[in-house]
């Protein structure tokens, strides 16, 4: 009998990749609209509190406004500074939901109820409350079932939800609540 080696190509497989390209892309486009709505929210929020007139001391009402300006400034500030790793985090969460064939390191990975997946011990191995609680949420997810999963999506999934995620590219849905 012949010995045949297996070769791990780099980077996942295609189905990955493209999910990557496809919902992902969708999800960093939703991440930044939602950006430019909470900025927009605080530009009128400001504008409102430049138009109202003042009650009180005038003092304590130009702080307030001098405040908020340099909380919008900073926020900004902190957007453009950190764009590139919002985005790393943005796509490391959307392929860990959507791009993720047996939800491995979630709490949705196969297996017994009340273990946790070695990923999730290991990456809140110093947080006793989170683990408890991860457990918790497991056992009641899982019940006596050793997956929750059909076809690579949390079972739980109302079907017009599953057809839009995998008419959008997902490949696996590692989510409870959508």
């Amino acid at each position: 009998m012949a010995y045949t080696r297996k070769i791990r190509k780099k980077g996942g497989d295609k189905s990955e990749k493209q999910c990557m390209d496809t919902k992902c892309q969708l999800w960093l486009k939703q991440a930044e609209e939602n950006t430019n709505k909470f900025r927009e929210e605080m530009m009128k929020k400001y504008n409102k509190l430049l138009k109202s007139p003042c009650k009180g001391n005038k003092t304590d009402c130009e702080k307030k406004l001098k405040n908020f300006k340099q909380q919008m400034e900073n926020f900004d500030k902190a957007l453009k500074k950190n764009k590139n790793k919002g985005n790393k985090l943005e796509l490391k969460m959307c392929k860990k939901y959507y791009c993720n064939k047996g939800c491995k390191e979630t709490i949705l990975e196969d297996g017994e109820p009340d273990i946790l997946p070695k990923s999730l011990l290991k990456q809140f191995k110093n947080d006793k409350d989170i683990l408890d609680n991860l457990r918790k949420t497991r056992k009641e997810v899982f019940g006596k079932k050793k997956s929750v999963l059909k076809d690579g999506f949390f079972e739980g999934i109302k079907s017009k939800t599953l057809k839009n995620l995998k008419k959008e590219g997902a490949i696996s849905g590692c989510v409870r609540n959508i």
